[in-house]
């Protein structure tokens, strides 16, 4: 008992499509002020206490007047491990946020 399906019927695309667009979103979320050693520990702690944090997490991490964007993936007692394996030294960080 063989059953054949019907057949699709699909329109014809007989002119041009402009339903590409391009959108780009800018924002600028640094902050100048430098935190203490204190309000850098209790940032951190908070991001790894944090329900996003499972492994990894993307940071942006302000150290000695340069933005970096890091994946981190855990802390020492002196600073953050990143996956990159590098540790960051908590009184270098002058500010971190979740990306």
């Amino acid at each position: 008992m063989k059953k054949d399906l019907p057949q699709v019927f699909a329109n014809a695309i007989d002119k041009e499509m402009h339903n590409v667009q391009e959108y780009y979103y800018g924002n600028d979320t640094r902050n100048e002020v430098k935190l203490n050693y204190d309000e850098v520990i209790k940032k951190v702690e908070e991001i790894f206490h944090s329900p996003n944090y499972v492994y990894k997490i993307n940071c942006d991490i302000v150290v000695n007047g340069k933005n970096l964007e890091k994946v981190v993936v855990g802390k020492t007692k002196n600073g953050l491990i990143t996956m990159d394996n590098e540790i960051i030294n908590f009184k270098d960080i002058e500010d971190i946020n979740i990306k």
